[in-house]
C-alpha cells in the first residue's frame, strides 16, 4: 500500500509523507484495538465481532439447555490473560518508541553532515583528481574514486584517502553502469 502511495504521481509529496505516516500509525494501533475488543468480549461475553457490537445486532437463543453462566469463568480468565498480553505489548512498543526518539536526533545530525559532504563533493567528481570520475571504483569503506586514481593512491598508502580505513588493492571494485 505504501508503494502505491509513493509511486502515485497524482499525490503531492507533502501529502504522500502524511499518508505514509498515518498508515504506519494505523498498523501500530489496530492490534491494540483488537486486543481491547477481545478483553471487553471476554468480560461481558456479549458480542465477539466489532461490527455487531457497533450495530447492536443480537441473536435469539433458542437452545434452553445452553446456560451462558457456565462459560463465563473461562472467558474472564482469558480476559485477564489478554489484559496482561496487551499491557506487555504496549510497554514494549512504548519502550521501542522512546529508544527511537533517542536515536532520531543522531540520525538527523548524521544526515546534516552527509548533506554538507555531498555539497562539498559533487557525486560525479573524484576526490583525488577533482575531475569527473573515469571508471568509478568502490572501496570496501564505500567511497568512490577513479580507477586509476585509487590504484595510484593505494600504491603509496594502504588506506582510503577519505576516511583512512585500511583498503587493499584487490578489494577495490570497478563499477559498471554506474552514473
Amino acid at each position: 500500500m505504501e508503494t502505491n502511495v509513493t509511486e502515485s504521481q497524482e499525490i503531492r509529496e507533502e501529502a504522500k509523507e502524511k499518508i505514509i505516516n498515518t498508515l504506519s500509525l494505523l498498523r501500530k494501533i489496530v492490534p491494540f484495538v483488537v486486543a481491547a475488543h477481545k478483553v471487553v468480549f471476554y468480560f461481558t461475553s456479549n458480542k465477539y465481532q466489532i461490527s455487531k457490537r457497533f450495530t447492536n445486532i443480537n441473536y435469539i437463543l433458542i437452545r434452553k439447555w445452553l446456560q451462558t453462566s457456565h462459560s463465563l469463568y473461562g472467558y474472564r480468565i482469558l480476559g485477564v490473560i489478554t489484559i496482561f498480553q496487551l499491557l506487555i505489548t504496549f510497554s514494549i512498543t512504548f519502550y521501542n518508541y522512546l529508544t527511537t526518539l533517542k536515536v532520531e536526533p543522531l540520525k538527523q545530525v548524521r544526515k546534516s553532515r552527509n548533506s554538507e559532504r555531498e555539497s562539498l563533493n559533487c557525486e560525479s567528481t573524484c576526490v583525488l583528481c577533482l575531475g569527473p570520475r573515469q571508471n568509478p571504483s568502490l572501496t570496501t569503506c564505500g567511497h568512490i574514486f577513479c580507477w586509476e586514481c585509487i590504484h595510484g593512491w593505494l600504491e603509496e598508502r594502504d588506506e582510503c584517502p577519505t576516511c583512512r580505513e585500511h583498503v587493499k588493492k584487490a578489494n577495490v571494485l570497478l563499477l559498471r553502469n554506474f552514473m
